[in-house]
């Protein structure tokens, strides 16, 4: 949902807010009935009300259209055998990413965004390491490492792995394995 959308919903609230009030006012004897008409008769002819009509006419269906809008998709990569189709969605194959990246012991974090291009399967990674790493090795075994497990866990081809080192971490890790 859009900001625009948000705005609506937000302005189509109010009108309905406003309008509860008005109601409540009228049926309660607080405000009288023809104060409102006169007030009304006053625009009865002016393009004042056609603009707002339209306006809110508009907003109206913009808010109906969010209301049955399907359901997202999920994005997938699809691999094919001789049975069919086997879709696999990305936040699977960014699961299994991060299960092998945590494995390492010089990682401290990872986060990982994976991409869909037309030469293959990109994954980024952002990692946290430890200060006795070796930057260059950790990179290249972590890198040749996805491409190969997750080929073969998933049978998609990863055409890039790219790794950004966003801090190097001085404490050592406690790990329970």
């Amino acid at each position: 949902m859009t900001v625009i959308d948000k705005f609506f919903i937000l302005f189509m609230d109010l009108i309905i807010m406003i309008f509860s009030i008005l109601l409540v006012g009228i049926y309660s004897g607080l405000l009288d009935l023809t104060y409102l008409t006169d007030l009304v008769q006053g625009y009865s002819q002016g393009i004042e009300g056609i603009v707002v009509g339209v306006v809110l006419f508009l907003i109206s269906v913009r808010v109906l259209q969010l209301f049955f809008r399907r359901k997202k998709v999920k994005q997938t990569v699809i691999t094919t055998n001789q049975l069919g189709n086997i879709n696999i969605t990305l936040e699977a194959i960014n699961d299994l990413v991060q299960d092998i990246v945590r494995k390492e012991t010089s990682v401290k974090d990872v986060n990982s965004r994976i991409k869909v291009r037309e030469d293959g399967v990109h994954i980024y990674l952002n990692l946290i390491v430890g200060i006795k790493s070796s930057i260059p090795e950790l990179s290249e075994r972590i890198q040749k490492l996805l491409k190969v497990k997750v080929t073969e866990a998933t049978g998609v081809d990863i055409s890039k792995v790219e790794i950004m080192i966003k801090e190097i971490n001085k404490e050592a890790r406690m790990r329970v394995e």
